[in-house]
């Protein structure tokens, strides 16, 4: 994961060889690495994550669910978009 994100260090930019970034990577402190990658475990966090962002003028999101991975849960935040994240969407950003 670290090696994801250490793209959003500055730093990281400045090497000039991949082993250079890698150690860039490893420095990484945790805090840094959960901000960057919106790392979050409940849904309402996402939503006010997300609200930074759209209000930052972010239009465009990637997303990479690694709940499965991490949790074992695999359906379930699947289930959650159409139920909750996409209706609070719609309905705060209506045209």
């Amino acid at each position: 994961m670290r090696r994801n994100i250490v793209w959003a260090s500055l730093e990281a930019h400045k090497q000039p060889d991949p082993k250079s970034v890698d150690m860039v990577a490893e420095k990484l402190d945790e805090k840094f690495v959960m901000e960057r990658g919106c790392f979050v475990e409940k849904v309402d966090d996402l939503i006010d994550r997300l609200e930074k962002y759209i209000k930052a003028g972010i239009n465009y999101f990637v997303f990479v669910d690694f709940t499965a991975m991490f949790k074992g849960l695999f359906n379930e935040v699947a289930d959650i978009w159409p139920k909750k994240i996409f209706p609070y969407f719609n309905e705060t950003y209506k045209d």
